[in-house]
């Protein structure tokens, strides 16, 4: 007897592609994931405009993760710039918000950002920063999808590509389209620049 699949999208288009990224920017289709213990639980890519109430918790969990890339940023800093972000600009939160039939819990988020506070690099827009998934998500595709529909944020605010900066990274974006643009440094600590046409 066959095993059930761990998780099926429903949505899965292509990177690159012109045309599945406006077909993304029309859709709304939710991700479902099946999880290990065999229930069906339905996982959604919705702006945090949506669900204010998460900013502290996605402030304690993108600090913690990269806070020692960034000057002067704490908690405090990162829910100030969550109530700020927008629906139709940048900057822009996303979150993969998973759906049960009583309640609801965040697994995971990105963001575009104008500026990601790279210096030497401010010429260029969007960044895409900040994709997390929380440890027991991972493996899911959750993250693919929050890329997916962060560039298709981008084609429809008309952008042509989109930026962002990793540690330690480069070969999972690089799987997903992603170039490699130059080398840098983000207060001390090497990273690797890249692009995605969008």
């Amino acid at each position: 007897m066959r095993t059930p699949p761990k998780m099926v999208f429903v949505l899965a288009l292509g990177f690159g592609d012109r045309d599945s990224m406006a077909r993304l920017a029309r859709r709304k289709a939710p991700v479902r994931l099946e999880w290990q213990s065999g229930t069906m639980t339905m996982v959604t890519i919705e702006n945090i405009v949506l669900h204010p109430e998460i900013g502290p918790t996605l402030a304690r969990w993108h600090v913690a993760f990269w806070g020692h890339l960034y000057d002067n940023w704490n908690e405090a800093t990162a829910v100030q710039e969550f109530a700020q972000m927008k629906q139709d600009s940048v900057p822009m939160t996303l979150v993969a918000v998973e759906h049960t039939e009583t309640e609801y819990r965040v697994v995971g988020s990105v963001s575009l950002f104008e500026d990601d506070d790279l210096p030497g690099f401010d010429h260029l827009t969007p960044w895409l920063g900040s994709l997390y998934v929380v440890p027991e998500a991972r493996g899911k595709g959750v993250g693919e999808q929050l890329i997916l529909a962060a560039l298709s944020e981008a084609f429809r605010l008309h952008y042509r590509s989109v930026y962002l900066f990793t540690p330690e990274n480069q070969e999972y974006y690089e799987q997903r389209g992603w170039k490699r643009v130059t080398e840098a440094q983000a207060h001390g600590h090497p990273v690797t620049v890249m692009s995605h046409s969008v």
